[in-house]
């Protein structure tokens, strides 16, 4: 009778452990960084100040800007001392100043991409968005650099590579680039 008990009790438990484990998990734990970035972003109400589009009303400084899409060391460094800003304060812990800066750096290429990911065949190599080759050429949104053509979705993005090639290149294991001619 008291292994039989002993039995009735683990089997309980097995069963409820089973039936936690079927549950399902909270939604921002499956989550990307870059997902729980945006999350952050629209729940702190950012884009009440900043501006994300060309329409909006600028009261802080543009996140679009393909400046803010390179240098997340900047959006960490501001978020983690804002009380040294003009920005109001908002309480964020390094994991979410991380996703946070993530996302920021991710606007530029968002509001430039141009094709979807199945109509795209390369990427800029200045801030990762998808873009078509030959878009890109009839644009005139190509340079060349070490005897390699490399596209880009928007001419700042371009003029951003131009003056730093080699630095842009160490950003991105797979910038669409094709050999020179």
């Amino acid at each position: 009778m008291k292994y039989l008990a002993r039995f009735i009790m683990l089997a309980c438990i097995f069963m409820l452990a089973q039936d936690g484990a079927t549950q399902p998990r909270k939604k921002s734990a499956n989550l990307t960084p870059l997902q729980r970035g945006e999350k952050i972003f629209k729940e702190k109400l950012c884009a009440s100040c900043h501006t994300t589009s060309s329409i909006a009303k600028m009261q802080a400084p543009d996140l679009t800007s393909v400046y803010t899409a390179f240098d997340t060391t900047f959006i960490k460094v501001h978020l983690r001392f804002q009380q040294e800003t003009a920005m109001p304060p908002i309480d964020l812990n390094p994991k979410q100043i991380d996703d946070v800066a993530r996302y920021v750096s991710h606007l530029h290429a968002e509001k430039h991409q141009k094709v979807a990911d199945k109509q795209a065949d390369g990427k800029c190599p200045v801030c990762g968005a998808l873009l078509k080759v030959s878009d890109s050429t009839t644009e005139n949104l190509l340079t060349r650099y070490n005897e390699r053509l490399y596209y880009f979705e928007c001419k700042s993005c371009k003029e951003a590579f131009d003056k730093n090639p080699g630095w842009h290149l160490l950003r991105w294991q797979d910038p669409t680039s094709v050999k020179a001619q």
